[in-house]
């Protein structure tokens, strides 16, 4: 049961890292010591994980299935509708994405990534009514520390939204795409 604890840790590690084989790997310890003992409390993040690591690969569709089978296990699970909201939005399915963040946005209304996301997903296709809103509550997300300067979701928001972010939480906004205009 530890065991396939560890090696989910682990194969995040080597997600995080670039190490695609190395996490699958890990992963497949993982399957075969959940098969061994029949019974397996992240099951569902065993998935997802493998998921993850296959998008990274560039095998989406079967990155995707693994987020389904990790959402058959846990219907609630946030992460897991998250990324299988993303590959769906990289194949041109806008409205079954949106349908995965907002769920996740029901799930968990504070998730500052599933707020960024849906908001980036609805700019693909000009949809604007909530724009003002959704960026004032994901820039104060950033000043809060709930997406820390420098990682992926930040640097999602700066190319959404044209601003720079530094270490301080100063604003700068720069001229992309429709010439948006500064959320402060």
């Amino acid at each position: 049961l530890g065991r396939s604890s560890y090696l989910a840790l682990l194969a995040e590690a080597y997600w995080r890292t670039g190490q695609v084989d190395d996490g699958l790997a890990a992963l497949d310890q993982a399957f075969t010591a959940v098969t061994d003992h029949a019974i397996c409390f992240n099951e569902a993040e065993l998935h997802r994980l493998r998921g993850e690591l296959l998008v990274l690969r560039g095998d989406t569709q079967e990155g995707e299935a693994c987020f389904d089978r990790a959402l058959a296990i846990k219907p609630r699970y946030v992460e897991a509708l998250l990324n299988r909201g993303l590959v769906l939005q990289r194949s041109g399915m806008g409205e079954s994405a949106d349908r995965d963040f907002e769920r996740a946005l029901e799930l968990d209304p504070d998730h500052p990534f599933a707020r960024a996301t849906l908001l980036h997903a609805r700019m693909g296709y000009c949809d604007w009514r909530t724009y003002e809103q959704e960026t004032r509550r994901v820039i104060a997300d950033v000043r809060a520390g709930l997406i820390p300067t420098g990682s992926n979701q930040l640097n999602i928001g700066n190319l959404l939204f044209g601003t720079s972010i530094s270490s301080d939480h100063t604003f700068s906004t720069g001229k992309i795409g429709i010439g948006t205009t500064s959320p402060n």
